[in-house]
């Protein structure tokens, strides 16, 4: 083979895997758009995640996954809000840490998360019937003998113990 036929081969694959990792790029930029028009900003997020990973010297992959972590952001916070508001703190505490993870700078996320740690506090902490759920336990559990204290009734001890 001569050299010039091994560059051009040499030229033809190059273009090749140019080729092919440009087409996983483009899928992936071409899936984040299409989660963004249906307003699927965690999908937008990981999408576009994966093209800043293919090609980190893509400024609209980067530019475009910031934008997503923003809406993703809100979109999760403004869940968060709902849940808080329907007593359900489980997981609206579950959405605000999400919210934060993908915006850390929103103090409104940072504030709300607070609140709803408080208040699951409280929650745990709620009197029924005048007691707390441990006080209750307590007070059930504080008469009884400790568990493997009993000896079995067949058993007969020496005079000298009884």
């Amino acid at each position: 083979m001569s050299s010039g036929q091994a560059s051009r081969r040499l030229d033809v694959a190059f273009a090749v895997a140019l080729s092919v990792s440009g087409g996983a790029h483009s899928a992936a930029m071409r899936n984040a758009k299409e989660a963004e028009r249906f307003e699927d900003y965690d999908r937008a997020v990981v999408e576009y995640t994966k093209a800043v990973r293919e090609d980190p010297s893509d400024r609209t992959a980067k530019l475009s996954l910031d934008r997503a972590k923003l809406r993703a952001s809100n979109a999760h916070y403004e869940r968060g809000r709902r849940l808080a508001a329907n007593n359900r703190f489980e997981e609206a505490l579950l959405e605000y840490q999400l919210a934060a993870e993908l915006n850390p700078t929103n103090a409104d996320v940072e504030r709300e998360l607070t609140a709803t740690r408080n208040a699951l506090r409280a929650k745990v902490a709620v009197a029924k019937e005048g007691q707390t759920a441990l006080e209750a336990l307590i007070s059930r559990t504080r008469d009884m003998a400790p568990a493997g204290q009993d000896l079995p009734e067949d058993v007969k001890l020496a005079d000298t113990l009884v």
